[in-house]
């Protein structure tokens, strides 16, 4: 989730967005959401800014330790990165300088001896067996991993292609962990319910849920589509899509856990909103047994106008992320101001 808005990734798999004031692209939900009627962007149309506060001038691209509350060096979030068995690399997807980093962090693990698996939002899980399959070809290169994962059009390969490239130079795993658009549809129609069961149990989706998280998870999806969800038949719509985030939260999870700690862990790529503490991945592997230390969750937030406090940050609490890395805002187009949603969702439940 990542969530937001972004006409071109309609074609990835129907998901909640985050708030619009936030991001853009990170749950890859859009006009997917129209067609059926699927962890850090501009502000939309008529949304307030946060305030403006009082804070220490902050270099553009403040490192920030939730916890501790103070500033990382680079070194020190290096060090940190070669400890952790499970690393979260949030991003908001049309980011380019969040790119880099994401490349040149995944660079400092391997320098450290790390050979994390690297774990795919951008691709979807059906075709893992090809993807695996074409990473163990000799001819194995970016451009023949992307065709075969079926690498949507809906992403920037240009922004992903450098991180392939690194897996493909030192062998990493590669592994898919998006639930795709065709696969998310009957849960965009039905709710819950229409997640097949087996998965359920598999990705324990129906552990560590609260009534609250589902409550705020909802209000994400509701809050990030230009108040055209405000509505009994909007509500409903966000029930199901809540219901495709938990699931894509449980298999970028899976895929994680498929790379034991012992045999290097895993990095993944992903939304801000997946890679939330709260709401995504981390959720997802507590309620299968991992100790929350296991997971460095980072996410990488775009600075909103005259506001340079990171307190005046929600995601920079620790129960959205350990380390928030703040960035320059990428310059985008108002993402409400061509968005509509469909005038109502196709019949069918919606309780977990």
């Amino acid at each position: 989730m990542g969530a937001g808005l972004h006409a071109s990734h309609a074609l990835r798999l129907p998901m909640p967005a985050a708030p619009a004031r936030r991001l853009r692209r990170s749950a890859g939900l859009l006009a997917a959401l129209a067609l059926l009627a699927a962890a850090g962007h501009a502000p939309a149309a008529g949304t307030p800014r946060a305030p403006r506060a009082a804070g220490p001038s902050v270099s553009a691209d403040l490192i920030w330790d939730t916890r501790a509350r103070r500033a990382l060096t680079r070194q020190e979030l290096e060090a940190l990165l070669a400890r952790a068995p499970y690393v979260l690399l949030g991003e908001v997807h049309d980011n380019r300088e969040q790119h880099r980093r994401q490349r040149e962090l995944l660079a400092a693990m391997l320098q450290s001896g790390r050979r994390p698996a690297l774990v795919m939002e951008q691709f979807d899980s059906e075709h893992q067996h090809a993807l695996e399959a074409a990473q163990h070809r000799p001819e194995a290169s970016p451009e023949t991993l992307r065709d075969a994962g079926r690498f949507s059009t809906g992403w920037s390969w240009p922004d992903y292609a450098p991180l392939l490239s690194l897996a493909v130079d030192h062998r990493l795993p590669v592994r898919a962990g998006n639930v795709s658009r065709e696969r998310a549809q009957p849960v965009a129609r039905q709710g819950f319910a229409a997640i097949p069961a087996d998965e359920r149990r598999l990705l324990a989706l129906d552990a560590g849920w609260s009534d609250g998280q589902e409550q705020a998870q909802r209000q994400e999806i509701i809050d990030g589509h230009c108040g055209q969800l405000d509505s009994d038949a909007g509500r409903l719509l966000a029930a199901r899509l809540a219901a495709i985030q938990r699931w894509r939260d449980g298999m970028l999870a899976e895929a994680l856990l498929e790379s034991p700690a012992d045999q290097g862990g895993a990095v993944a790529i992903l939304g801000n909103g997946h890679a939330r503490r709260d709401l995504g991945v981390p959720n997802r592997t507590a309620a299968r047994g991992l100790p929350p230390g296991a997971i460095l969750a980072i996410g990488q937030i775009e600075w909103r106008n005259g506001v340079t406090n990171p307190a005046a940050y929600p995601e920079a609490r620790p129960e959205r992320y350990d380390i928030v890395w703040f960035s320059p805002r990428e310059e985008r187009p108002d993402p409400c101001a061509s968005f509509a949603m469909p005038k109502r969702p196709a019949a069918g439940g919606d309780k977990p």
